[in-house]
């Protein structure tokens, strides 16, 4: 039994001075310069979204936000929560992001872009004047989905979910939330998207 015993001199040989003599403060500092750098990247992916979300509607392509919030690399989650926090998207990058968002939203709706081609009447289709009609009968048969209607709808979603974590990020902010405080440009996005 006592040939497998390490004798205490080898024993405290083995064991480093900077390991007795490193004190607790030195496993907080550590702790706390880990910690700093783990916000360092976070800060960067949240900036990175914001850019992303921002880049998405300045191009102009319904598509770029639809695929930044519903593809299937599971960036909505991000997406929305740089959103509804303020420190990275204050009322500028609000504002900016909802006058882009908002001249899309109308283009699609006012050319009803939500809306299946296949549902629109044209029996001859020289007849542009009835082709961009809905049937006063009632809607065809079948409406069949199509992928420009799905991305303007998906579009629309996107855009009231952006609205709906944006204002709840106002309101945990602040307990007095005023009217005044939202932009004529959310504003005017979210009554686009009530209206229709």
């Amino acid at each position: 039994e006592k040939k497998n015993a390490i004798p205490l001199n080898k024993l405290s040989s083995q064991v480093s001075s900077d390991e007795i003599s490193r004190k607790p403060e030195d496993d907080q500092a550590e702790h706390t310069e880990q910690s700093e750098m783990q916000e360092t990247n976070d800060d960067a992916e949240k900036k990175k979204a914001r850019n992303d979300l921002l880049q998405a509607v300045e191009e102009g392509a319904a598509g770029s936000l639809v695929n930044l919030v519903f593809n299937k690399s599971c960036r909505k989650a991000e997406v929305l929560g740089v959103v509804s926090e303020q420190k990275y998207f204050h009322k500028g990058y609000a504002r900016r992001f909802f006058a882009a968002a908002g001249e899309m939203l109308e283009s699609i709706i006012n050319e009803e872009a939500y809306v299946p081609a296949s549902a629109f009447v044209s029996d001859d289709e020289n007849d542009i004047e009835n082709s961009n009609r809905l049937s006063e009968k009632g809607p065809p048969e079948e409406i069949v989905p199509d992928e420009d209607s799905t991305e303007a709808l998906l579009f629309m979603r996107a855009c009231s979910m952006i609205i709906c974590r944006y204002l709840e990020g106002m309101t945990t902010k602040s307990q007095s939330f005023r009217e005044n405080a939202i932009s004529e440009e959310i504003f005017s996005v979210a009554e686009l998207l009530h209206d229709v």
